[in-house]
């Protein structure tokens, strides 16, 4: 896997898991997806990016019905992206459709 694409994919995988974690796996929690990007350190043009793609994928569900920017990135784990996390600890040494493997993402 090329360098840039396996930097964008893990990015991704480190917000979606973030959520993962501070919801316990319930689809029934919902966060400010921005405050939690930066928790974990990744910056606005990472964290949006990542965002955008998430929810383009169905992994993250938006549930701001508001332009405000205090409500504007608010957002809940979906099904898909809860199997997604579940997924790269299946094996750890293998890729999946969403993410590299975690393994590789630990280096």
């Amino acid at each position: 896997m090329t360098g840039i694409v396996h930097y964008k994919r893990t990015e991704r995988f480190m917000l979606l898991y973030a959520l993962y974690r501070k919801g316990n796996a319930s689809m029934d929690f919902g966060y400010n997806m921005r405050d939690l990007a930066s928790e974990e350190g990744l910056g606005y043009k990472v964290f949006k990016s990542a965002f955008d793609y998430l929810c383009g994928e169905g992994l993250l569900r938006p549930r701001a019905q508001s332009d405000s920017q205090e409500h504007f990135f608010f957002a809940g784990i979906t099904d898909k992206g809860i199997n997604a996390v579940e997924d790269v600890f299946r094996d750890e040494s293998k890729d999946t459709y969403y993410f590299p493997a975690y393994r590789d993402m630990m280096l």
